[in-house]
């Protein structure tokens, strides 16, 4: 079905008048089941209606009805809490419309959670998964070098395994496959990366997988086509190609490094001069070990870890271990 742009609401006899494949939101009942409700009025309105669907954009993501041709439009701002550090720009691709308009909002509009975007069919990505945080910074140095788009970053959604990941951009198969050739050489060069980092291709988003299955089963139907010519019509969008910048660059990698020293990966020290984020806790559970506590004898001299030692030559680690002990002993117990 054809939008007409002189469609009057107002006018019960401009209602347009849906094509079979063309329909898109109308409730379960008599709209759906009854032969001429595609000639009514309302059906028409359905048709025409992108504020219903619309509607969370407005509700929650900071988009308003622009003045004068109506369309959605929002102020486009760089999110500064992202784990991921755009090294080449995807000029082309725009993923924000894609997977969080298409996917998310019209997909559950529509009560289809199956739906994968049109565009998004043709999109291929090699994903590196470096196994330290040393192995991430040492890809997005090659990243740099990269002829394609790409991106890198720390991985925190609950349903990907592995704690890093990189994403280089494919348009088709074809493309894809030559991309992971070019990806797999460079990775198995690099410093702190190698042959043994998992490097694959596959095709789409992963949210899109886990909603819709195997993407060999993948299609886009008629009926969705035109109701992502309607949305992109309706919204004013403008894709978010700008280069991150310096300081937004410095708080990413700040994050990816406490990161790598909250689970436990010390290659972050490589960037720290060797030091740990933060003081070492105190510990007493090696005091349970009687070996650990230096001994006095009758004639003076010290034992420890079967040695003799006079008060003088006692190693600091025994002094420590024996204060560590008597300080515990003078801690009020409760029972």
């Amino acid at each position: 079905m054809t939008m007409s742009p002189g469609y009057d609401p107002n006018d019960a006899a401009a209602a347009p008048a849906a094509a079979d494949g063309d329909q898109l939101m109308v409730d379960d009942g008599p709209m759906v089941e009854a032969d001429n409700a595609k000639d009514s009025y309302y059906y028409g309105l359905v048709q025409n209606d992108m504020i219903t669907l619309l509607k969370p954009l407005l509700a929650r993501r900071g988009y308003h009805v622009r003045w004068g041709d109506g369309r959605l439009e929002a102020e486009y701002v760089q999110a500064p809490e992202t784990p991921w550090h755009y090294v080449k720009l995807a000029k082309g691709l725009d993923c924000y419309l894609w997977h969080s308009v298409f996917h998310q909002i019209i997909g559950r509009a529509t009560g289809k959670g199956s739906y994968v975007p049109t565009k998004c069919l043709s999109c291929f990505k090699v994903v590196v998964r470096p196994k330290t945080v040393a192995g991430l910074f040492s890809l997005m140095k090659i990243q740099h070098d990269f002829p394609f788009p790409c991106k890198c970053g720390i991985e925190l959604r609950t349903y990907t395994s592995g704690a890093y990941g990189g994403y280089h951009y494919a348009q088709g198969l074809d493309e894809g496959l030559w991309m992971y050739e070019y990806v797999r050489k460079a990775v198995d060069a690099a410093e702190d990366l190698g042959p043994e980092t998992s490097v694959i291709l596959k095709r789409g988003c992963t949210e899109y997988e886990r909603a819709a299955g195997p993407s060999e089963n993948w299609t886009s139907t008629a009926e969705q086509q035109v109701l992502e010519r309607r949305v992109e019509q309706t919204i004013a969008h403008v894709p978010n190609i700008q280069p991150m910048p310096a300081h937004m660059v410095a708080h990413v990698h700040r994050k990816w490094i406490e990161h790598a020293a909250q689970i436990g990966d010390e290659t972050y020290k490589k960037f720290t001069g060797g030091l740990p984020l933060s003081r070492p806790v105190t510990t007493y559970h090696h005091l349970a070990d009687p070996s650990n506590l230096p001994k006095q004898l009758e004639d003076g001299r010290w034992s420890y870890k079967g040695e003799m030692y006079t008060a003088e030559t006692l190693p600091d680690e025994a002094k420590r271990n024996a204060k560590l002990r008597q300080t515990g002993a003078e801690w009020p117990h409760q029972r």
